[in-house]
């Protein structure tokens, strides 16, 4: 579940055997609803069409019309190197990127809409921003383990810089990214097997953080998480975590732990949702979709 505020109105998509997204006014009155042809990791929206993206796809809905069609798409190659290559398509405010990794072969998105400097991605570890005055691309990329990978690429210049990483574990898991102007914040999270949901508590073994600064072009902080300790929120000066029946807010000047507060919601083997929207942290059950706690980020 994604919850989204744009102007006076709360974006929420849900899924429920079919995918929709649902329009809330102030007065919690649903006001329009939207069918997408698969189930979302993230969703943008601009007054005439939806952008959305998928495990390994993305799409445009238009809905300025009766037929809420999708629009035909062609991806315009614009970066190419040994290991990726890197196409985009534009309609109006927002571009599509579409990276093709070629080792390991795989096909990841991103989204942007420079009207509102919103990024959105499929469910990759794979993230990055294109500045289009610099022509530069820089993005993070778990090549194996938790070993990040920074290319940059300005004409025919690269520089990679590898970062932490582990091998004590079945694998891991891209929590959620978050940018600013100046920091790339990228979550993973590490499971004991392979058919853990990122979603819960159980089976959990740790969470690393990875902060980088664009401007600088290095990794500024990586912070790894106690055994299941989990990170449910990030922004650029702190972090949010649950541990143990609280949750914790850290400094990401030292992962200091700066404040806490009981999580009573929490129970030992459930499933829990953690999204943030504003000033908030929202906790949903996983299962039946019930919001259980709103937790201040300020």
């Amino acid at each position: 579940m994604f919850i989204k505020q744009y102007g006076n109105k709360i974006w929420a998509s849900v899924y429920s055997g079919d995918s929709s997204l649902l329009v809330i006014d102030e007065n919690g009155k649903l006001v329009n609803e939207y069918s997408v042809p698969y189930q979302i990791n993230d969703f943008l929206a601009e007054d005439d069409f939806i952008c959305f993206t998928g495990t390994d796809e993305a799409a445009c809905l238009a809905i300025n019309d009766d037929t809420d069609n999708l629009p035909e798409m062609n991806f315009q190659s614009i970066v190419e190197t040994e290991d990726v290559i890197i196409a985009k398509h534009s309609i109006d405010s927002v571009t599509f990127y579409r990276i093709e990794n070629k080792s390991p072969e795989y096909v990841s998105y991103a989204v942007h809409d420079q009207k509102t400097d919103e990024w959105i991605y499929t469910y990759s570890t794979l993230k990055f921003v294109f500045d289009d005055e610099n022509a530069i691309v820089q993005y993070l990329n778990k090549k194996e383990y938790l070993t990040y990978n920074v290319l940059h690429v300005n004409g025919d210049a690269e520089n990679e810089i590898s970062a932490i990483e582990t091998k004590d574990s079945y694998g891991s898991y891209n929590l959620f990214f978050y940018r600013d102007k100046s920091n790339l914040i990228n979550v993973t999270g590490t499971y004991s097997h392979p058919m853990q949901s990122i979603e819960e508590i159980t089976g959990h073994r740790f969470d690393t953080l990875c902060k980088y600064d664009i401007e600088k072009r290095k990794i500024a902080a990586e912070y790894k998480t106690r055994r299941h300790e989990r990170i449910i929120y990030s922004d650029s000066e702190k972090a949010a975590t649950y541990y143990k029946g609280k949750y914790y807010f850290r400094s990401l000047d030292d992962w200091s732990i700066t404040s806490e507060i009981p999580a009573k919601e929490i129970k030992e083997g459930g499933a829990y949702t953690f999204d943030s929207c504003g000033d908030y942290i929202f906790v949903f059950n996983t299962e039946t979709g019930e919001l259980l706690n709103r937790i201040s980020v300020k």
